[in-house]
C-alpha cells in the first residue's frame, strides 16, 4: 500500500487547522461572560455568596452559588470569578 505524499501533508494541515479553531473556540467559551447574573439570583443566594468572598472563601461561595441557582460547579466558579473581578 503506497500513500500519496500530497495525501499525508493534506491531513496535517486539516489536523492543525481543527485544532487551531477549537482552541479558539475554548478561549471564547472561557472569556464569555458567565450565563448567571447577580439580579436573577435570589437575595439570600447573593448575600451568602458575598460574605463568603468577603472572608476569602470562594470555594463555599461557588458551592453556594451551584446550589442555590442550580448550574454546575464549573458555571458557578466562573461566575463567582467574574463577580470577585468585577465583571458580573
Amino acid at each position: 500500500m503506497n500513500i500519496d505524499p500530497r495525501t499525508i501533508i493534506l491531513a496535517i494541515i486539516a489536523a492543525a487547522v481543527i485544532y487551531l479553531l477549537l482552541k479558539r473556540q475554548k478561549e471564547r467559551q472561557k472569556d464569555a461572560p458567565p450565563r448567571l447574573h447577580l439580579h436573577t439570583l435570589p437575595q439570600d443566594a447573593r448575600a451568602e455568596m458575598q460574605t463568603h468572598l468577603n472572608n476569602g472563601r470562594k470555594v463555599d461561595a461557588t458551592r453556594v452559588i451551584s446550589q442555590k441557582a442550580g448550574v454546575s460547579l464549573k458555571e458557578a466558579k466562573n461566575f463567582v470569578e467574574a463577580v470577585k473581578d468585577g465583571r458580573a
